[in-house]
């Protein structure tokens, strides 16, 4: 629930207190009345004259920074590739008697803060103190990095196999298998949508308290490409020459989750001047739904005029449950707008938290070997929530 309903259940509610006198009898018993069905201590806010139901809608303009983890996809080497060199090329065949210890950086997908949006409508029965809200949030956002170094090389974490396997069969002479480019592109889509149902209650003159109930249907599709340039292969012709070319490999994945489950939480109002309230939000949500991750992984060489090209997919749904929170906090200004609408204005900070949403194997030969489960990482959303709404 966000805090735009809770501030238009408290108004009706508080502004059933302050109407304006009726010109005779039969108004002034309908005003005692509902004065009855409301909070004796509600009398706080705005003096706006009501109908028992009021129709809501509202949006809220969402900037927010998206992280989620295990997006690491390449490793820069700090002091070069000299060390490995030294490491494999020996006098001796077989494994090299000692010990390297080498340091490196690991560039992960790019984040950044990224404009979305909210919008919500719903019902509010003044005299009930429940109210109904059906809402969409929505964020979508494509980044892009790099990591480049041709002097130093870079670790390909997609293609750990072929590099351990240079770095500990190789005493030929060549380098072991490192790229000098890599380019990253992270594709993100988020939509849910939140039907909750909850009752107002009032505590405080100044203090309004509202716990609801609902169902989150969620729709996180995540997609990453990675391109690693700069590969080299060795191979021997006819002769027993041996030669080198070009490598380049490209991987795709792809980590959709689409799922459903019931949310349940609690918003809260405190006023703490005139038409100004400190407003709180916190909600809970277990979804079941599946994950349908991919990976594609394509290995292209070319040498004396010919080009040759691998194709690696590997297709691994599954069926899990996936807690979510939510948090916010921030301020509100809420107003008559007539006789009988009301305005709200607000401001938060907002976070949503989703756990083990990256499923997706971190290189083809982690699937190969261990397809049931990978590493999985958790999605993290926040920033500012600006919020306008209307009650009429």
């Amino acid at each position: 629930m966000k805090y735009s309903a809770l501030a238009f259940s408290s108004l009706l509610l508080c502004s059933l207190g302050f109407a304006d006198q009726p010109a005779n009898a039969k108004n002034q018993g309908k005003k005692t009345e509902l004065r009855k069905m409301s909070s004796p201590k509600t009398h706080s806010l705005v003096p706006c004259l009501v109908d028992e139901t009021k129709w809501l809608v509202y949006g809220d303009f969402l900037y927010w920074e998206v992280r989620e983890d295990q997006l690491q996809f390449a490793g820069d080497i700090v002091g070069g590739i000299g060390p490995f060199v030294n490491f494999v090329n020996n006098n001796n065949p077989g494994i090299p008697n000692k010990t390297l210890d080498q340091k490196i950086k690991v560039k992960e997908s790019s984040f950044k803060w990224r404009p979305g949006f909210r919008v919500g409508t719903g019902v509010d029965l003044a005299r009930s103190t429940w109210d109904i809200q059906l809402f969409w949030t929505r964020l979508h956002e494509s980044t892009k990095a790099h990591l480049s170094d041709s002097a130093n090389g870079i670790l390909s974490t997609e293609f750990p196999l072929v590099t351990i396997l240079s770095l500990t069969g190789n005493n030929s002479g060549s380098l072991p298998m490192f790229a000098n480019n890599a380019k990253n592109k992270w594709t993100f889509r988020f939509d849910t949508i939140d039907l909750q149902v909850g009752k107002t209650f009032f505590p405080h003159k100044t203090v309004s308290v509202k716990p609801f109930f609902g169902v989150k249907a969620a729709q996180i599709d995540q997609r990453t490409r990675t391109k690693y340039e700069g590969l080299v292969g060795t191979g021997q012709d006819a002769n027993n020459n041996n030669f080198s070319f070009p490598l380049v490999n490209t991987v795709d994945k792809k980590n959709n989750f689409h799922a459903i489950g019931p949310s349940l939480g609690v918003d809260s109002k405190w006023k703490f001047a005139h038409m100004f309230s400190l407003v709180t939000d916190f909600s809970f949500a277990a979804v079941y739904g599946k994950f349908n991750n991919e990976i594609h992984s394509q290995i292209t060489a070319q040498g004396g005029g010919n080009t040759a090209m691998i194709n690696i997919k590997l297709h691994n749904p599954t069926y899990r449950i996936r807690p979510t929170i939510n948090g916010l906090v921030g301020f509100d200004f809420s107003s008559c707008l007539g006789k009988s609408g009301i305005i709200s204005v607000g401001v938060a900070y907002e976070v949503q938290y989703f756990w083990n949403q990256w499923q997706s194997p971190s290189s083809v030969a982690v699937s190969l070997v261990n397809t049931s489960s990978s590493a999985q990482g958790d999605l993290m959303m926040h920033g500012l929530t600006a919020h306008l709404g209307f009650a009429f």
